[in-house]
């Protein structure tokens, strides 16, 4: 998985920077996308699930200097803020889970990256009136990880009580919310979406701060969202409806943890995260047979696959110094291979290969 350091670093794009960045990945890894410049950016994937998380904030972007870390936390320095400066975790650790996705070149999610969602999700009603919608038409159910704090989930009525069963059997807390993304992006398509905690807190503020191991945390409930949506195989329909969205807590009421104070206790967090971790894994064991087992084996990074920890290497990439990846040996040689340059278009590890067989095996159950 990427580093703290690439959140940081995607931080402090501008919205057509971030773009930029995201395009580069893509054709880095010959990525087959769509997109209607200035609205959203698609690549489809190989499971049938999306996920969703939109490229702006809702204010200035901070530039790198004003960043601070400490430990797993990630803050502005409050000597150099306006007030209109946020730090963009909002959505940008969405953004971070997804392109977790991107680098692998199969058994990979729709991704959807859209623009403008601050300003009343632009983009996804752009995509939502677009022929692109076929993209994704097969879709079991969509996800956004825009969504502040950790382990909550809130469906904005676009969602039936079988799937929210589905959301909550990891231990998610059903909360209100405002609108997002989704709320377009569902009923074009006619499937149940859900937004997940993605790691931030304080959001739209210049207090706004992130917690990577929340963040960190969001991204592997999300594989285990997929194993066990493939295993299950139910495609979450429902029927648009003519609703009114809002109520419950806005974004003004969140607590704030001072992160100069004493009072800030890291460590109960994370021991939070720890123990919800696990409850998930215990709740989906459906998915990875059981929570021992998900403690003893690993996912490549790149391929997707479960692996003994032991057997797993870390790869640096060349390009970014501070991205790592945690892969099997197969997929190492393959990434020292492509490295060179000596790899074709097509060509697939052995890994993927047997991963890919494994999506589909799974997909006809």
């Amino acid at each position: 998985m990427q580093s703290i350091d690439y959140l940081k670093y995607i931080l402090t794009l501008e919205q057509d920077e971030l773009a930029d960045f995201v395009k580069s990945q893509i054709k880095k890894d010959k990525h087959k996308f769509y997109e209607s410049k200035g609205d959203y950016i698609l690549i489809p994937g190989n499971i049938p699930i999306t996920f969703v998380a939109h490229l702006d904030v809702a204010g200035d972007v901070p530039s790198a200097k004003i960043i601070k870390k400490r430990g797993d936390i990630l803050y502005l320095d409050q000597a150099h803020v306006t007030y209109n400066t946020v730090l963009g975790g909002d959505n940008r650790c969405g953004v971070f889970i997804l392109l977790q996705y991107l680098r692998r070149r199969k058994n990979r999610p729709n991704l959807l990256f859209t623009y403008d969602e601050e300003k009343g999700c632009i983009g996804a009603s752009a995509f939502a009136q677009s022929k692109d919608t076929k993209w994704i038409e097969n879709s079991m159910f969509c996800l956004s990880f825009d969504r502040k704090g950790f382990n909550e989930v809130v469906y904005y009525d676009v969602s039936i009580s079988e799937f929210e069963d589905f959301i909550e059997s990891f231990d998610l807390d059903a909360c209100y919310g405002s609108f997002s993304d989704i709320c377009k992006v569902c009923p074009s398509i006619g499937r149940c979406g859900a937004n997940i905690s993605s790691g931030f807190y304080s959001e739209h503020t210049n207090r706004e701060y992130i917690n990577f191991s929340a963040t960190e945390h969001a991204y592997e409930l999300s594989k285990l969202m997929i194993r066990k949506g493939l295993k299950d195989n139910i495609y979450y329909e429902y029927e648009p409806t003519k609703v009114i969205y809002g109520g419950g807590r806005s974004w003004a009421d969140d607590e704030y943890w001072n992160i100069g104070s004493n009072n800030y206790d890291k460590s109960t967090h994370n021991k939070s995260i720890a123990a919800t971790s696990k409850a998930a894994a215990g709740n989906g064991a459906t998915a990875t047979n059981s929570s021992k087992h998900l403690e003893k084996q690993k996912i490549c990074d790149y391929c997707g696959t479960y692996k003994n920890e032991s057997k797993l290497v870390e790869f640096i990439d060349q390009e970014y110094s501070t991205v790592s990846y945690n892969v099997c040996a197969d997929c190492m040689s393959y990434l020292k291979a492509d490295a060179k340059g000596e790899v074709q278009e097509e060509t697939q590890t052995k890994a993927q290969k047997e991963a890919e067989k494994e999506v589909k095996k799974e997909s006809a159950k």
